[in-house]
């Protein structure tokens, strides 16, 4: 292994810290989706059968009254662990019943609603529950599940790979990848000044990354948490995106309480760049714009969106 593809093999083991990053895109995105559809039923009455309201209370319960507060259901958490309580615990207190057909109370009656088919109201409430059920599944089910499939064949990954450049530098560049075993291998080897490595499949998003010889340099004092070398500046292109989990902190592998991923959309990289950095934000607070990773920190780069 030559000394310029040992540093790959450190990076691509970081990735594998990058995970679930996909998946909480899916869960923010449902839950966005599900709060404007809420918002399009809102002061309608959604007449739900009884099957529905088991299968919401069932998937509810096991998330929990403070998790639902965060999903925005249809109904109150309240609601939600109530139906739990009538339609599915209900059914193991065995009360005895009386023979007879049961009666009725005072004053009482027999009422009949007659309701009248609303196709827009029935279409929203379809879309609605629809999507509240997919998120719940999504919550609940193992976090580990990938959405997206990673290439596997050679001729997949070089593809997959060179996606993360334009055509020109990605045809040029030297595409690498990690086997089964952790070993850096060359799938092709390119006369350009990138090197480019496919997504990593231990990693649930599409995230193939192009450095150039100084990225790379850069990418492994990084790893190495070594002082990045001086005058060096690299460039790099993530042009699928890529998200992060902390701003501030180089090392973080999930976002801490409270906090989301750094989700920042098709981009290229300044490394290294010192004080050419000043003057952009010091926090992703809009990843659609110029703003600076890690600042303060011997890492600290400038992200450019470029779409």
């Amino acid at each position: 292994m030559t000394a310029d593809v040992y540093p790959l093999q450190v990076l691509l083991v970081t990735l594998a810290g990058w995970v679930n990053r996909h998946q909480q895109h899916v869960i923010e995105y449902l839950v966005e989706e599900n709060r404007v559809l809420k918002e399009q039923v809102s002061g309608r009455r959604l007449r739900l059968t009884d099957d529905q309201r088991r299968r919401l209370a069932a998937k509810g319960r096991r998330l929990g009254r403070r998790v639902l507060r965060q999903v925005v259901t249809i109904v109150t958490p309240d609601t939600i662990l109530r139906w739990h309580r009538q339609l599915i615990a209900r059914k193991w207190t065995f009360t005895p019943k009386r023979p007879g057909r049961p009666g009725i109370k005072p004053g009482g009656g027999c009422r009949l609603e007659v309701l009248v088919p609303n196709p827009k109201e029935d279409t929203m409430r379809v879309m609605t529950l629809a999507s509240l059920l997919l998120l719940l599944a999504v919550v609940a089910r193992d976090v580990g599940a990938q959405q997206h499939t990673p290439p596997k064949t050679d001729q997949e990954m070089i593809a997959n790979a060179m996606s993360a450049a334009p055509e020109a530098v990605a045809k040029e560049a030297t595409i690498v990848a990690m086997d089964e075993k952790g070993q850096m291998r060359v799938l092709r080897q390119g006369p350009g000044n990138f090197t480019c490595m496919p997504d990593n499949p231990m990693s649930p998003g599409n995230d193939p990354m192009c450095l150039d010889k100084n990225g790379m340099e850069w990418a492994a004092a990084w790893m190495g948490k070594k002082t990045p070398p001086a005058g060096k500046v690299g460039f790099g292109y993530m042009l699928m995106g890529g998200s992060d989990a902390s701003n501030d902190d180089p090392y973080a592998t999930a976002p801490a309480p409270g906090k989301q991923w750094v989700d920042t959309g098709p981009h290229v990289m300044v490394l290294n760049a010192g004080t050419m950095v000043e003057g952009y934000p010091k926090q992703a607070g809009d990843p659609t714009k110029p703003y600076v990773m890690w600042p303060g920190t011997p890492y600290e780069h400038l992200m450019i969106p470029v779409k």
